[in-house]
């Protein structure tokens, strides 16, 4: 639609016709490169608008009235950008000048694409990595990194983000996780900042933060002979009580799970198809991975969990109270701490150490360590890394030959389980919740 006039007390009123010269002098001084464009005509005779700056467009028919139009239109260069105000526009164009003029003036920040954006540039970063063939682990860490940065930065110029940036991203995104993990955070951001450092990208390197990290402990286990006593004490106190606290410390040192992947990812319904199958699936979700995880169960278990009648909801957690607990309990899943409560206890009973105290070795590290490192006399490395699935591609779970090997370093833990050995005989005569 045609423009419409200012109002009477809008832009100059009367404008000398000279202006017509100012307009074809002003393309010989460098200074004033660039200009305001519309596509708009006079109304009055639908002639050309042309740009008088500071004061806006005018027609050279009708030098006394400037026009207001809907669109304005910044060419600089390369750079083209549109607005709505003409006071906006030209602030923007004297910005473009005046950064010209100091020789800070990059037309790439100025592309639709934004390539200088900390968004488009950290996925150009991890597009470059991805090509590296670098490992699954890897390349999932950083997208999971990045992920949040990008969160926190979005469309920020890559040049502007200075050290009280990087500390405000600490402080807001980061404060929750572990030092370790922040860290991590960190090292990972500073491998893109130096990647674009070394692509004449940015100037300089920003200063990080600096994460103090506990030292590292040496990876702890329990010697065979403490692991018997603390699993046959947890045995004798808690059997009778809720087989299901044995049964799932148990598991986690056969089939190297976490506590979380016991009591959160598997089912009634996982339990039932594994007595058909002799297969536990372990979903992706509970796994946090991508696939689900299949796990070739031993012929003791097998033998076992085949006795146990099928629950009529099959959504239940497998691993939850009997009606031994409290009744507020009854029926609901297991804590996250749950069993290692337990196993604290019964390291306490065994071994006369408490949670704590020194020489205490916690729940996984008593049963996923420990089995790890005294099988390694009996297995490859490639047999454990295979049985533990403590490896960062996919997992396949379909080869018969690659399930059986599995179920052999299985077997082998239950040497280890004296009273286990009896799981498959019939379950203990004493009424218990299952």
């Amino acid at each position: 639609m045609m423009s419409i006039f200012d109002r009477p007390n809008e832009g100059p009123k009367e404008i000398d016709p000279a202006f017509i010269k100012i307009l074809r002098n002003k393309k010989s001084d460098p200074t004033k490169k660039g200009s305001i464009y519309v596509s708009e005509k006079c109304p009055l005779c639908n002639n050309q608008l042309f740009n008088l700056e500071p004061y806006g467009m005018f027609c050279l028919l009708h030098p006394d009235t400037r026009i207001i139009c809907k669109s304005y239109s910044v060419r600089y260069g390369k750079i083209h950008k549109r607005f709505k105000s003409y006071n906006d526009a030209y602030q923007f164009l004297i910005h473009l000048r005046v950064s010209k003029s100091e020789g800070t003036l990059d037309e790439r920040k100025y592309k639709r694409d934004n390539p200088l954006s900390f968004q488009n540039a950290s996925d150009k970063f991890l597009n470059i990595i991805k090509a590296k063939n670098r490992s699954e682990k890897r390349i999932n860490a950083l997208e999971c990194h990045f992920k949040v940065a990008k969160g926190y930065f979005q469309d920020r110029d890559i040049r502007e983000i200075k050290n009280i940036d990087l500390d405000e991203f600490l402080i807001t995104k980061l404060k929750h996780l572990a030092k370790r993990t922040q860290k991590d955070y960190l090292t990972n951001l500073r491998q893109f900042f130096k990647w674009l450092l070394d692509n004449d990208e940015i100037n300089r390197l920003p200063k990080f933060p600096l994460i103090k990290v506990p030292e590292s402990r040496a990876v702890r286990f329990a010697r065979v002979e403490d692991f018997i006593k603390v699993f046959n004490k947890l045995f004798d106190l808690f059997w009778d009580y809720n087989f299901k606290i044995v049964l799932g410390c148990a598991w986690m040192a056969t089939y190297s799970l976490r506590t979380t992947e016991l009591v959160t990812g598997i089912k009634e319904k996982n339990i039932t198809q594994a007595k058909k199958t002799g297969i536990l699936l372990l979903p992706a979700e509970a796994a946090k991975i991508r696939t689900d995880q299949e796990i070739p169960l031993t012929e003791t278990d097998l033998e076992f969990i085949r006795q146990l009648p099928d629950d009529i909801d099959q959504n239940k957690p497998f691993f939850r109270h009997n009606h031994n607990a409290n009744r507020r309990y009854w029926e609901k899943q297991f804590p996250a701490k749950f069993l290692a409560d337990k196993w604290a206890i019964a390291h306490k009973e065994a071994l006369g150490i408490g949670q704590g105290e020194p020489g205490f070795v916690p729940l996984y590290h008593g049963t996923v360590t420990t089995m790890l490192t005294f099988l390694r006399a009996d297995f490859t490395e490639a047999e454990l890394k295979e049985a533990s699935r403590k490896r960062s591609n996919a997992f396949e779970r379909y080869s018969e030959p690659y399930k059986e090997n599995m179920r052999k370093v299985y077997r082998r833990t239950l040497r280890f389980q004296e009273k286990r050995l009896n799981f498959g005989k019939g379950l203990v005569n004493k009424k218990q919740g299952t």
